[in-house]
């Protein structure tokens, strides 16, 4: 009577195990552990950003859009979207498109009205780090890697704030075979 039952008990373990996902389960649950603009800009853990992924079609990249978000231009492959946080502070995205998809998705978060541009960059950094492991890259700027989604992807972090009289914060998710260096003298040819 015991073989049964211990059978039956097996066969559910293989089959919970098989039906598991070597992926960690994140749905929304580092995005929970942070306060402020962070989560109001980023919302969720779904995709790279609000659920979009690189290659992703123009009308994907729309059904995927936040609803507080609203489309500022469109053309042929490029759309760009608009979102207030608060009376002075905004975001923007661009999406460009090539024959494979999505290839980029630039962010640029603006604080108008005071400097908090280094703790929210700390913010991003502590938050994609959870994300997606230590950056790859961390000198002129911190680089992430993903292969989620049909391309893999980089993620750029840029703090902007010196450039702007209040904080400024630029993220790039940008297909991984992208180089964000600048070429050095000696690697460009002279014709």
């Amino acid at each position: 009577m015991r073989a049964p039952l211990l059978l039956a008990l097996l066969f559910f373990i293989f089959l919970a195990a098989a039906c598991s996902s070597d992926k960690p389960e994140m749905p929304d649950k580092i995005i929970s552990q942070y306060t402020g603009i962070l989560p109001k800009v980023m919302e969720n853990d779904s995709g790279i950003y609000h659920g979009i992924l690189l290659g992703m079609t123009p009308e994907e990249v729309k059904q995927s859009v936040s609803e507080k978000d609203s489309l500022g231009q469109e053309e042929k492959n490029y759309l760009q979207f608009e979102g207030f946080l608060a009376p002075f502070k905004e975001y923007s995205y661009d999406c460009n498109f090539d024959e494979k998809g999505l290839k980029d998705v630039t962010i640029d978060i603006f604080l108008h009205d005071e400097q908090t541009g280094d703790s929210l960059y700390e913010q991003f950094m502590s938050y994609f780090t959870q994300r997606y492991g230590p950056p790859v890259e961390t000198l002129p700027l911190l680089i992430w890697e993903t292969s989620e989604g049909k391309r893999p992807a980089k993620i750029i972090l840029e703090d902007e704030t010196p450039q702007y009289m209040y904080g400024k914060l630029t993220i790039t998710f940008v297909d991984k075979s992208f180089d964000p260096k600048p070429p050095t003298p000696d690697s460009m040819l002279l014709k």
